[in-house]
């Protein structure tokens, strides 16, 4: 997923899934994917960039924390989370980057 365009011309680069399953690889990129769509129907979104950290103490089990913007034209939308299943920590950044957007459209109508 390193760089790539999207229909709505945004330009998406994730980083940090290079050891991961394909399978969670796609269903990152789809939950990517309708977010950006959610997103793009109020503000053009120029890129985004989004950074994994795995983190594994010796353990069976890895934590995951997820980092990232999207540079829309009202701004950068900032979020992180961390969480123990890869797919569910996309689900949590993505749900605030979602409610940083809609923020910004509530402050640029005034309300």
């Amino acid at each position: 997923m390193e760089g790539r365009e999207t229909d709505e011309s945004a330009k998406i680069q994730v980083s940090g899934l290079h050891g991961e399953d394909e399978f969670v690889r796609e269903r990152v990129n789809e939950m990517i994917q309708e977010t950006l769509s959610k997103i793009t129907r109020s503000i053009p979104v120029m890129s985004v960039v989004i950074h994994v950290e795995t983190h594994n103490k010796g353990g069976e089990r890895n934590k995951y924390s997820v980092q990232g913007r999207f540079v829309t034209d009202v701004g950068s939308l900032h979020a992180d989370d961390t969480e123990w299943n890869l797919t569910k920590a996309f689900g949590l950044f993505l749900g605030k980057i979602e409610r940083e957007a809609q923020r910004k459209m509530e402050k640029e109508r005034g309300h």
